[in-house]
């Protein structure tokens, strides 16, 4: 460890030490969840994060998601790999294009920020025992669910909390999301991967967690 690491994440080694303990990640959309969290794992420490999105970025993106007035145009991945080096010197892997099930054939942790149930399932039927949880982040409003399940052994399970994208509640182009939202939603998504990565069984006996932040309830 050089001394700049120590310096650098001394204030959390005894939480994670990104030195010791990588994980290679593949996170799923660079929206409201992906740009977020990406950014927390990142300043963390976790260096292999793989981030697939095949959108650009858009002016009413920029009051909710981890991008600038001059990103406007460019790529999600491509501004968010910018993004993230600018503020923690990580090298994100990006993917702009659509997801193929070889994108999450090597990934511990697999981070699936989408906005429909199609993709979702196009995912986790792709995803081996190779990953040890997959992580399904859901946020709508003032509010959000997470979803986390292992592979292959509890599919259906996971399948249980599907719905027809036609059966979405819908929503208001003014009611979609909020800052405070789409942080609070990545930093408990980076906690389950910390938890993940130290075996924290606290965190591995978890499969969903549903908050609401417009009347602070957690369940």
């Amino acid at each position: 460890m050089t001394e700049t690491n120590k310096e650098r994440y001394h204030n959390q080694l005894d939480i994670i030490n990104p030195l010791f303990e990588q994980t290679k990640i593949v996170v799923i959309g660079a929206g409201w969840i992906g740009s977020t969290t990406v950014m927390c794992l990142a300043q963390m420490g976790i260096k292999d994060i793989t981030v697939v999105d095949f959108d650009d970025v858009e002016n009413h993106n920029l009051a909710s998601q981890l991008y600038k007035e001059s990103d406007i145009g460019m790529w999600k991945v491509r501004a968010l790999w910018e993004n993230v080096k600018a503020f923690t010197w990580t090298i994100i892997t990006e993917r702009y294009e659509k997801y193929k099930p070889e994108m999450v054939a090597d990934a511990d942790i697999v981070i699936i920020g989408v906005d429909n149930m199609a993709t979702r399932k196009e995912v986790v039927e792709s995803l081996t025992t190779k990953t040890k949880r997959f992580i399904d982040g859901r946020m709508q409003w003032e509010a959000f669910e997470l979803h986390m399940f292992m592979p292959v052994f509890e599919t259906q399970l996971y399948m249980n909390t599907r719905y027809s994208d036609d059966d979405a509640s819908p929503e208001t182009c003014t009611n979609k999301a909020v800052s405070y939202n789409t942080f609070a939603i990545a930093s408990i998504i980076s906690r389950f991967v910390v938890g993940i990565i130290k075996d924290d069984p606290i965190i591995m006996k978890k499969t969903n967690l549903q908050v609401d932040l417009h009347n602070l309830i957690i369940s």
